[in-house]
């Protein structure tokens, strides 16, 4: 699924809780100047080896990478999820936008590049992630 998404200059850049002085982001789906794809799912695992062989088991989940901290996993339908231990990465949706990068970014050992984010409303938090070349994630 691919979101398009309008962007509109309506917060205030000059308030310290705006971290990334970050523009609102309203879904704009007849735009196709800015589009934004869902990238992975992150969620908070205690014992990464046990929830990798439950995704494994349950839901085929392909394994693209895994450590004692990190794993990443692709389903069938191309959907990849991210497992992440507390203290590494948040529980998060990663969104990949098709523009230039923008906001703090942050090296990743994968090779991508990201920043997190909240919502207005703090009820999600979303990574803004690019690849160098904007295909897919290249690991060793």
């Amino acid at each position: 699924m691919i979101l398009k998404f309008e962007v509109m200059k309506t917060m205030d850049t000059n308030d310290p809780n705006n971290r990334h002085n970050a523009d609102e982001r309203k879904i704009n789906p007849g735009d196709n100047s800015k589009g934004y794809r869902l990238d992975h799912i992150a969620i908070e695992s205690h014992d990464i080896a046990m929830s990798v062989e439950w995704h494994q088991k349950t839901l085929q989940a392909q394994v693209i990478y895994v450590d004692e901290s990190w794993a990443l996993m692709r389903l069938l339908d191309g959907t990849k999820i991210a497992l992440v231990t507390r203290g590494q990465h948040p529980p998060h949706i990663g969104i990949r936008p098709t523009s230039e990068p923008f906001g703090d970014l942050k090296a990743h050992r994968d090779g991508s590049y990201s920043f997190y984010e909240k919502d207005p409303h703090s009820c999600a938090v979303y990574e803004w992630i690019w690849y160098p070349s904007q295909e897919d994630i290249q690991l060793p």
